[in-house]
């Protein structure tokens, strides 16, 4: 507990780990109701599963490249990068009614799931204090792979519920814009 302590009293962390809390939970949001969507606007099943594929796709060679992209551009804009692609994929998805181009959007989710994991790891590694970076990354985990899957989806379930998908996929846009510019703050170097 004195880690986790010590690990969220620092500032920078502190600010990333809401900024980034924020962008994964509209991100898993749209992901948790992704399909349904694919098959509600006449989608096949067998471009559903494609869809995922691509993303994945997408994101593997990201993260592979990550240390060289980060060496020419740096982890804070790279994070900032990744939070606009979540959002234009949740804009994309709640303004575009074709399979196709809903389907190609899983590309910008692999952009920005890979720019937002490897660059997560990588900010939080950084800015750990000395003899915590175990608890720092399992803090990131608790963060992206807990909190923000039970926020997203339950909200987003809640909003579906009360309002419809399409109302649901706006809602993850505007709280994903505001991500992105949580993001910026969070990780500006300016202070």
């Amino acid at each position: 507990l004195t880690g986790i302590g010590l690990v969220l009293r620092q500032p920078p962390l502190a600010r990333f780990l809401v900024a980034a809390l924020i962008v994964w939970s509209a991100s898993t949001a749209i992901n948790w109701f992704f399909s349904l969507h694919l098959l509600a606007i006449g989608a096949p099943g067998e471009v559903v599963g494609a869809a995922w594929a691509l993303g994945a796709l997408v994101e593997i060679p990201i993260m592979w490249a990550y240390p060289a992209i980060a060496s020419r551009v740096g982890t804070e804009r790279l994070l900032v990068a990744g939070a606009v692609a979540l959002a234009l994929r949740a804009a994309t998805i709640s303004f575009v009614d074709d399979p196709l181009l809903v389907t190609l959007t899983m590309a910008l989710h692999g952009i920005g799931f890979a720019l937002m994991l490897v660059g997560g790891v990588t900010y939080v590694a950084r800015h750990a204090p000395p003899a915590t970076a175990a608890t720092a990354q399992g803090i990131l985990s608790a963060t992206v792979f807990g909190l923000a899957l039970v926020i997203g989806p339950g909200l987003g379930g809640l909003a579906a519920g009360a309002w419809g998908l399409p109302t649901m996929f706006v809602l993850a846009t505007l709280i994903g814009s505001v991500a992105v510019v949580a993001m910026a703050v969070a990780v500006s170097r300016r202070r």
